[in-house]
C-alpha cells in the first residue's frame, strides 16, 4: 500500500527516527542513509509537489522531524513518483541554443514491495549480488584488466613446492582410472587372500603352493571383471597368464597411487593388496618382472613437456589450500580466485596441466589436514606452558608408576620431550608421500619372514630405504628443537613394528588423535559464547573456560607422553615408536577423564570418525 504527502511540508533538511538525513528542494530530494557517506538523489515527477513512498505505511512531518510508523528498511529502494490521480505535465522541448545536457544512466526501477514474498526475494537477491545489470542499462563489459595479468599473490601464505617434491607427488586419477579402481577394490574386498595364505597352521611348502594357487585364481577373476568372461576363460584354458598379469599390473598401480594420494581411503583393502602384490613381484619375479613405479607429477610434466608451469608465479596460488578465513565473503572470494587461476593455467598449458595442478593441490591438502593440526598443538604447548616457570595448573612433571607412567621427567624435561615428539610427527607427515614411495619399494623388492611377533603371526621385513629416510627426519628434528630427550631408537622390521606398512599406517593416524583435541578446545569456547547455561556449568566445575582448556592440554601432555601403553619395556617407553603408543593409550582412557563431557558437548564421537 502507498501513501501520499505534500512535498511542501518536507522542504529543507530533516532527520528521521532511524537516523537518516534528508534534503528536500522544490523538484529534488536527497537522502543519506545510516552508516553511509554518500547522498542518494531521488528525482521528483508530476506536479503539485506530491510524494509517494513505497514500502512505508505512514509518514508525517511535525516540528522538523519526519515520523515513520513503519519505515522502509535501509537500502530497500524508496521511490519518488507523481501523486495518485495527478497527470504529468508535458515535458517542454529543449531549446536548440542551449547546450545539450549530459546523458545520465537511467535510475533503476524500484522493486515491488506490496507483498512480503516480493520483499524477501528482493533482499535475498540484493544480499547475494545476483541482480541483473543489463535491465538497468549499466555497461556490463568485462574488467579492463586481463585475466592473465594475475600476479599470483594472496592474503594468506602460499606453499611453494620444490622440484624434488614432484618426484613423490602421485597423480590424481582420471575418470577412466577411477572405473578401474572400483574393479580392483571390489576384487580385493571379495578375496580372502591373506586369510588363506597367511595361515599360521601351514608349513612353508604348503603356504607357497597355496600362494601360487590363490594368485592364479585372483588374476583370472580380475581378467574376467576387466575385459570380460571370455578373455578370462581363454586365459584359464590356455594356462597363459600374460594378459591377466598386464591387467593386474595396471590396476594395482592405480590402487597404489590412489592410496598414496588419499591415505584415509581403502583402509581395509590396501594392506591385503600390498601383500598380494609383494607375493606377485617376489615369488613370481620371472613372470612379473620389476616393480613399476607409480605415476607421479614429475612423470606427467616430462611426458607432456609442462616444465613451464613449474616456473609460473601463479602455480603456488593454484595449489595452496584456502585457509579457514573468518569472513565468509573473503573465503568465497579466495576460492573463486583460486579457481580462476587454475583455469588460466589450464588454458595456457593444456588440459594435462589440470591433473598436475590438482595432484599438487591434493598433496598440499593432505599436509594441511594432517601436519598443520600438530603445528597448532605445538603453538598451544608454547603458549600455555613455559619450560622454566610452571604453575600448579601448568606443571607437567611425571613419575614412574604414577597413573601407569613408565617415565620420570621433571617439568622442564617433559616440556621439551612433548614438543620434540610433536615436531617429529609433524615432519614425518610433511614427508609422507616420500616415505610412502620408499615403503613400497622396500615391501615389493624382497620376501618377508612370516613369524610370531607376540601379537600373532605377521610378515616381518626389514625396510632399509624407509629406515634411512626416517633417520634423516629424526636428525632434522633434533637440529630444529635442540637437545634430544629420551631414546632415539626407531623400531622397524622387528616385533614392535613388523614392516614398513605398519610404520606408515601408525603415523597416518596421528591426526586422528590431535584433531579431536583441537576441536574440543575451540568448541568449548564457541559453545559457551552461545549458551549461557553451559558457561555457568563450566564455571561451576572448572572456574573458567581457560581452566578447562588447560586441564585438557595438561592431562594430554602428561599422560599421553608417559611411556605407557605397552606390555613390556620394548613395546613402550621413550623410543620413537613408544611415544605414539602412549598417545593411543591416552585416547583409550579418555572416557575416564573428568573433562570427557566437554568432548561430547563439542561434538566428539570417536577418534576414528
Amino acid at each position: 500500500m502507498t501513501y501520499e504527502l505534500l512535498l511542501g511540508h518536507l522542504k529543507g533538511e530533516w532527520h528521521d527516527e532511524k537516523g537518516n538525513d534528508w534534503t528536500v528542494t522544490g523538484d529534488e530530494a536527497k537522502v543519506r542513509l545510516v552508516g553511509r557517506d554518500e547522498w542518494k538523489p531521488y528525482q521528483i515527477s508530476g506536479k503539485k509537489n506530491k510524494l509517494t513512498l513505497n514500502g512505508a505505511k505512514m509518514m508525517k512531518a511535525e516540528d522538523g522531524i519526519i515520523q515513520w510508523k513503519s519505515p522502509p528498511s535501509v537500502g530497500c529502494g524508496i521511490k519518488w513518483t507523481e501523486g495518485i490521480g495527478e497527470k504529468e505535465e508535458p515535458t517542454p522541448s529543449p531549446d536548440p541554443e542551449e547546450e545539450e545536457p549530459q546523458q545520465v544512466a537511467p535510475t533503476p526501477p524500484s522493486p515491488d514491495f506490496t507483498t512480503r514474498a516480493a520483499r524477501i526475494k528482493y533482499n535475498h537477491r540484493k544480499n547475494n549480488q545476483f541482480m541483473s545489470r543489463r535491465s538497468y542499462g549499466y555497461n556490463y563489459s568485462r574488467d579492463s584488466s586481463s585475466e592473465d595479468d594475475d600476479s599470483g599473490t594472496a592474503t594468506y601464505p602460499l606453499v611453494r613446492l620444490s622440484p624434488e617434491s614432484l618426484k613423490y607427488t602421485p597423480m590424481r586419477l582420471t575418470l577412466e582410472e577411477r572405473k578401474d579402481l572400483r574393479i580392483i577394490e571390489a576384487a580385493i574386498r571379495a578375496s580372502n587372500y591373506t586369510d588363506v595364505v597367511d595361515d599360521p597352521c601351514l608349513t612353508d611348502d604348503k603356504r607357497d603352493a597355496r600362494i601360487y594357487k590363490e594368485l592364479e585364481h585372483f588374476l583370472i577373476g580380475l581378467e574376467c571383471c576387466r575385459n570380460g568372461p571370455s578373455e578370462g576363460l581363454a586365459a584359464y584354458k590356455a594356462k597363459d597368464l600374460t594378459n591377466p598379469m598386464e591387467t593386474a599390473k595396471r590396476l594395482i598401480e592405480i590402487a597404489r597411487r590412489h592410496k598414496m594420494g588419499s591415505p584415509n581411503t581403502s583402509i581395509h583393502e590396501y594392506g591385503k593388496l600390498l601383500y598380494l602384490a609383494q607375493d606377485c613381484y617376489v615369488r613370481m619375479k620371472d613372470e612379473w618382472g620389476d616393480v613399476g613405479p607409480v605415476v607421479t607429477a614429475e612423470t606427467q610434466v616430462k611426458l607432456h613437456d609442462l616444465g613451464g608451469i613449474l616456473e609460473d608465479p601463479r602455480l603456488p596460488l593454484a595449489t595452496t589450500p584456502v585457509p579457514r578465513l573468518s569472513s565468509i565473503p573473503e573465503l568465497n572470494k579466495a576460492l573463486k580466485r583460486k579457481n580462476k587461476v587454475q583455469k588460466q593455467l589450464r588454458r595456457k598449458y593444456g588440459s594435462m596441466s589440470e591433473q598436475v595442478i590438482y595432484s599438487l593441490d591434493d598433496r598440499n591438502v593432505f599436509i594441511e589436514e594432517n601436519a598443520m593440526p600438530i603445528a597448532e598443538m605445538i603453538v598451544l604447548a608454547k603458549k600455555f606452558f613455559h619450560p622454566d616457570e610452571p604453575t600448579p595448573e601448568t606443571h607437567l612433571s611425571i613419575h614412574e608408576g604414577e597413573s601407569g607412567s613408565r617415565l620420570s621427567h621433571d617439568h622442564s624435561k617433559h616440556f621439551y620431550y612433548v614438543v620434540q615428539s610433536l615436531t617429529f610427527w609433524k615432519n614425518i607427515l610433511k614427508d609422507m608421500c616420500y616415505l610412502w614411495v620408499l615403503m613400497e619399494q622396500d615391501m615389493l623388492s624382497s620376501a618377508s619372514d612370516f613369524r610370531d611377533t607376540g601379537q600373532g603371526k605377521n610378515r616381518v621385513q626389514e625396510c632399509p630405504l624407509l629406515y634411512s629416510a626416517v633417520e634423516n627426519i629424526l636428525q632434522k628434528t633434533k637440529e630444529e628443537v635442540g637437545a634430544w630427550v629420551g631414546s632415539e631408537r626407531i623400531h622397524m622390521g622387528d616385533n614392535q613394528v613388523p614392516n614398513g606398512l605398519h610404520f606408515i599406517d601408525k603415523y597416518t593416524q596421528v591426526c586422528r588423535i590431535i584433531r579431536p583435541i583441537i576441536n574440543t578446545l575451540s568448541g568449548v569456547e564457541n559453545m559457551t559464547e552461545k549458551d549461557s547455561d553451559q558457561l555457568d556449568c563450566i564455571i561451576e566445575v572448572w572456574g573458567s573456560v581457560k581452566n578447562l582448556q588447560l586441564a585438557i592440554l595438561r592431562d594430554f601432555f602428561r599422560f599421553g607422553f608417559d611411556g605407557s601403553g605397552g606390555s613390556n619395556d620394548d613395546d613402550a617407553g621413550s623410543c620413537i615408536d613408544g611415544r605414539l603408543t602412549s598417545a593411543w593409550n591416552w585416547c583409550s582412557l579418555l572416557r575416564t577423564k573428568p573433562f570427557y563431557p566437554a568432548f561430547l558437548l563439542s561434538g566428539f564421537s570417536s577418534f576414528d570418525s
